[in-house]
């Protein structure tokens, strides 16, 4: 039975990194396409490069959405 919770674990972390993986690679493709517009962010008066905000939202994903551990349930149940 432990052998199985840590395969269960090591499951779970394998789809937790991937889900982080994919959602910043989303994201970061999309902080590079957006247009910033007057009345956007202010680059500028943050004193960064759009690169440089990217680099930054990366470093804040850290956590995972809540609702990450029911997209993994939902993953490993068996379809019809």
């Amino acid at each position: 039975m432990r052998g199985e919770g840590r395969g269960a674990r090591a499951e779970f972390e394998l789809f937790m990194s991937q889900y982080r993986e994919r959602q910043v690679a989303a994201m970061v493709e999309r902080l590079k396409t957006l247009p910033f517009r007057e009345g956007d962010i202010d680059l500028e008066a943050l004193g960064l490069s759009q690169d440089e905000l990217v680099c930054q939202w990366k470093a804040g994903m850290r956590e995972a959405p809540e609702d990450v551990v029911e997209v993994f349930l939902e993953s490993r149940k068996v379809k019809p």
